[in-house]
């Protein structure tokens, strides 16, 4: 696409028949005048000071750097006064007064004088390190101290001195900015826990200034003075210790993990059931039956309780035996074993089914009744048998049997078979089987159920496609058939029209959009042919870049025959050129404008500005024409105008939203 800049027309002198000269003209050599500034600068000692009421040239307010230096650039003749700022410092002199400045001001000093306070309380006690002061700190012999910091001072201040504890343990500070007086503590005297373990509860620990017993868990805590000193012994009845004592001399801080081992004194409780693993319970610890039949266990002193012996699938006489107050070993402690039975009964529906799986494999008997005696945890699992039927449940698990099963009972079912396959289609019916039609799945794949030795054909029908084969014949079926199968072929319809302009004239080459897969382009005469599937549902846009189209789209659903006259009008899009006529910067209206191959003309506004509309693509010349004018170039050629074109430049279309791609529907 060729495209040329049309520059400014210009037009020269007074509207009268003149000589029209293009030049440039030269309107720099004015004159230029450059304002006088002078410096103040100087030093304050420290960084970040802020200049107060010195506002240099830039329009920003004087900072120190970080050596403590300034300085700021003011025009000749300013006046201020600059006042030094900062957190935490006073400065001397606190201000410099400026009536006019007319040089350069060096060496504008000023000294920092830290701001500082005094933080100051009472302990109550005489030499407490207050730790965490910048300087060290130290309680008086009334108990007071003070101290000086610095503007801002940010710590924590903790009290310290062996053997005492204070109220509140530290004091935070932050960001200091005035006195604090009364920052006090309370001072209380430590004393000591003794703390551990005995290993029971209920041991008495001799030897402490008060009682003291072992808790839950035989821990115990208990609290002396500084410097206690002493021995401690452990008793409980029934238990010994080690260590037996512990020795304590001028203890100065807790003493944790004071631990002491309790051994139980035992004695042993044996005797036999006759059957290996039998668990004992009742005994303080798990006790087992060894391959013998003989168990054996270790009791405390004075230990009372009761011992059942216990087996899956056993009973023992006696059932128990109860001990108190246990102070010897216990011998010769004999129980009996016996093993349980149980009963499996029910009905399979049917005489003569037999039972696969029970002991025996036992036959039902009229009625189907059924009854069997196993021992305890026996498993297996059971399935009823006989030709012709289908059981439900086809089989039960029994894993293992520890009660009687009454009534376990199964209905017998005259056998059917499976004929499945696919037909590649949802929705496709299957007939042939009496009261039994069925349909495809989502997936395409169908399945009938028929009863033992049936024969017939199976048809499968859907609108919109054909099957092969058309049905499928069985002969007496006596299995599942599987993978029986037919393919599906979608029928087709054809859309088709024209495409021609409000004049009657064909349009060739415009692209007829519709899903990615059905797509074509008008040919000789503007016609197209689109096919589609049988029950195709969505739209069809025609697409041109020199068109628009009335309709912009027809909306089709369930196109189940062929549609034809599906025209559409295509209507030239229009394109605007943009220019304006100046004579030396001055709008020039009234100029006549001419476009190749367009009727009439137009002219330019007040502003000597033109709008023409060509067709999209034109190619051709625009002439201007004012008496008493002549125009530098007298007309502008353009080829294949396909966009907005404003003093010879492209002006960006708004998008055209891309035409709506529809869904294509699947025939049902």
């Amino acid at each position: 696409m060729a495209r040329k800049k049309i520059g400014r027309i210009l037009s020269g002198g007074v509207i009268v028949a003149c000589t029209v000269l293009f030049c440039t003209l030269n309107v720099s050599a004015q004159f230029q005048a450059v304002e006088v500034t002078h410096t103040i600068s100087g030093s304050v000692g420290v960084g970040g000071v802020t200049m107060r009421g010195l506002v240099g040239s830039d329009g920003q307010t004087a900072v120190t750097d970080d050596s403590g230096y300034y300085i700021a650039v003011v025009k000749w003749g300013w006046t201020g006064t600059v006042t030094p700022y900062k957190e935490g410092y006073n400065f001397q002199p606190d201000h410099k007064t400026y009536p006019e400045v007319t040089d350069d001001l060096e060496n504008q000093d000023y000294t920092p004088v830290p701001i500082t306070y005094t933080i100051s309380g009472t302990t109550g006690i005489e030499g407490v390190t207050m730790e965490g002061f910048p300087t060290t700190v130290v309680t008086d012999s009334g108990g007071n101290y003070t101290t000086t910091i610095d503007w801002g001072w940010t710590g924590t201040v903790t009290p310290n001195k062996p053997g005492y504890s204070f109220t509140p343990e530290s004091r935070p500070y932050r960001n200091v900015g005035s006195d604090m007086p009364r920052q006090d503590y309370k001072a209380t005297k430590i004393t000591l826990t003794v703390s551990g373990t005995a290993g029971v509860e209920g041991v008495v620990l001799e030897g402490f200034p008060t009682k003291v017993v072992t808790g839950s868990g035989g821990s115990y805590t208990t609290t002396v003075d500084w410097n206690w000193s002493g021995t401690i012994r452990p008793v409980k009845q029934g238990y010994t210790f080690s260590p037996e004592e512990m020795p304590y001399s001028n203890i100065t801080f807790n003493q944790t993990n004071q631990d002491y081992v309790a051994s139980p004194i035992t004695f042993m409780i044996t005797g036999s059931t006759g059957l290996a693993g039998v668990e004992m319970k009742g005994f303080p610890e798990t006790v087992y039956t060894d391959q013998t039949g003989y168990f054996s266990a270790t009791v405390n002193w004075g230990w009372s309780g009761v011992v059942t012996p216990q087996k899956d699938g056993y009973t023992f006489k006696p059932a128990s035996m109860t001990y108190s107050q246990v102070d010897s070993n216990r011998d010769n402690q004999v129980y009996e074993a016996t093993k349980k039975t149980y009963k499996i009964s029910g009905s399979a529906g049917q005489e003569g089914v037999q039972m696969l799986g029970l002991p025996g494999d036992p036959i039902t008997g009229p009625g189907g009744a059924y009854s069997v005696t196993v021992e305890h945890g026996w498993s297996g699992t059971v399935t009823p048998i006989k030709d012709g039927y289908d059981f439900n449940p086809a089989s039960k698990l029994y894993s293992p049997v520890d009660r009687d099963y009454s009534n376990d009972n199964y209905s017998a079912t005259l056998k059917m078979f499976d004929i499945s396959g696919t037909v590649e289609k949802p929705g496709v019916t299957i007939q042939g089987v009496a009261g039994r039609a069925a349909t495809s799945g989502n997936d395409g794949s169908y399945s009938v159920k028929v009863p033992y030795g049936w024969s017939g054909a199976l048809t499968p029908s859907k609108a919109g496609y054909e099957f092969n084969p058309p049905s499928m014949q069985f002969t007496n079926v006596v299995a599942n058939e599987m993978n029986r199968s037919f393919t599906a072929t979608v029928l087709k319809r054809t859309i088709s029209g024209a495409i021609l302009t409000d004049k009657g004239e064909a349009v060739e080459g415009v692209l007829i959009s519709s899903d990615l897969n059905l797509n074509t382009t008008t040919g000789a005469g503007g016609r197209y042919e689109l096919k589609v599937d049988y029950g195709w549902s969505g739209q069809i846009v025609p697409v041109s870049e020199g068109h628009t189209f009335k309709p912009p789209s027809k909306q089709y659903s369930n196109v189940t025959q062929d549609l034809s006259n599906q025209n559409f009008t295509a209507i030239v899009r229009m394109v605007t050129i943009t220019d304006e006529v100046v004579m030396a910067g001055t709008p020039i209206p009234n100029v006549r404008i001419k476009a190749t191959g367009l009727p009439g003309s137009t002219a330019t506004d007040s502003q000597g500005q033109f709008s023409v509309k060509v067709p999209w693509g034109w190619t051709g010349e625009i002439t201007l024409e004012k008496p008493g004018f002549n125009f530098n170039p007298p007309s502008k050629s353009y080829s294949n105008v396909i966009t907005n074109l404003r003093m010879g430049q492209p002006v960006p279309e708004e998008p055209v939203p891309a035409p709506r791609q529809p869904t294509p529907a699947r025939p049902e």
